[in-house]
């Protein structure tokens, strides 16, 4: 069982692992069944009740299209002055 600490705020929840150690998570995809540490790259906040508090989802590059993968390269291109 994972021991988690909660936070919570007029903003916001949080739920943090204890002792935290490098995160690890199944790619369903052409790679299914192999581990990674990829590192998130967005994320999509989604308001309740007016702001009260956010619904939030991380995402890691393999969950983007091929579109939004390119989009992304570009603005990061942009942003970097490439």
């Amino acid at each position: 069982m994972a021991e988690v600490e909660c936070g919570v705020d007029t903003d916001y929840i949080e739920l943090r692992k204890k002792n935290p150690a490098p995160v690890k998570s199944q790619i369903e995809s052409k790679d299914a069944g192999k581990i990674t540490t990829e590192g998130y790259v967005g994320k999509i906040s989604i308001p309740m009740e007016d702001g009260k508090y956010f619904i939030e989802f991380m995402l890691r590059e393999s969950d983007l299209t091929d579109e939004l993968k390119k989009i992304r390269a570009e603005k990061m291109n942009q942003v970097l002055g490439e």
